[in-house]
């Protein structure tokens, strides 16, 4: 998950007239017409890059089921939000589908029951995920267009060592809460965060071995090659269109690589030199 920024006071123009049109039927009947929030679809899709806003995996933009409430839109809980911009955002199917209408609350007590209205009609400024009385909630489900994932997430090899497992450390639970409802751990995830990240770069650093077949080439003459490697991976982190950036962006610390690229490395040798050499490139 990384943070999305997501201009709340510009909704689609379809979805603002979709909500127009069905909002008397949904504030009487709490009926939600599941082809209004869709229009939002395509815009979704262009903001988050075709990603999951949970798992960062691509997902199938196809899929009907595509489109999360980040507060769920059951009767019994914020059907008033199934048709705002700022509840709206796009996962894979199998983060979907282990979310479901699942949504605890750190501040129970201050969970919103009704919807906020005004001459009869919604009041959309207090229906905004940023309006007070919804932040006040505190929310275990991180938003990534409200937290920043950076502060809740870490990531481990797993104990298994297939993968790579995404752990929390806030210390309100957040980051831990989050991937357990949105399952971030499951097998095929933890694999997909070492075969995208980490055997890409033991790829490139495999070809650099290579290149030096006789073995003559000291950690200093490493040192320009791996810092145009340093360069590429912190792009590759600030890429939004590339999966599990935020994973990216975690291992460039030197404490980081060491502790999640390196054991993947299986020469001593050449890990001994990757170590020396990303200490003179790594900027932190």
């Amino acid at each position: 998950m990384r943070r999305v920024s997501k201009d709340y006071n510009n909704p689609p123009a379809e979805l603002i007239k979709c909500t127009e049109i069905n909002e008397k039927e949904l504030l009487e009947y709490k009926k939600v017409n599941g082809n209004c929030y869709k229009k939002a679809g395509k815009y979704l899709e262009e903001l988050y890059l075709k990603k999951c806003a949970y798992c960062e995996q691509k997902y199938l933009a196809n899929s009907d089921t595509w489109i999360e409430h980040y507060r769920p839109k059951s009767k019994e809980n914020y059907y008033w939000l199934a048709y705002e911009w700022s509840n709206l955002i796009p996962t894979c199917t199998k983060c979907n589908r282990k979310k479901k209408a699942n949504f605890p609350l750190i501040n129970e007590p201050k969970r919103v029951k009704n919807p906020p209205l005004k001459n009869g009609k919604l009041n959309l400024k207090n229906c905004s995920a940023d309006f007070a009385d919804l932040i006040n909630e505190q929310p275990f489900v991180l938003h990534p267009e409200i937290d920043e994932p950076e502060d809740c997430f870490d990531f481990q090899i797993d104990e298994s060592k297939k993968g790579v497992k995404i752990v929390g450390k806030d210390i309100l639970g957040r980051g831990n809460e989050t991937a357990k409802l949105c399952d971030l751990n499951r097998e095929d995830l933890k694999l997909d965060r070492q075969e995208k990240v980490i055997d890409k770069i033991l790829e490139i650093i495999d070809f650099l071995f290579h290149c030096d077949l006789n073995g003559d080439m000291s950690n200093d003459d490493f040192v320009p090659l791996f810092s145009f490697i340093y360069q590429k991976l912190e792009s590759d982190s600030e890429n939004m269109a590339l999966e599990h950036t935020l994973f990216r962006k975690s291992i460039l610390p030197l404490s980081k690589f060491e502790e999640i690229v390196c054991p993947y490395i299986k020469n001593n040798k050449q890990r001994e030199i990757i170590i020396k050499t990303y200490k003179k490139v790594c900027k932190n």
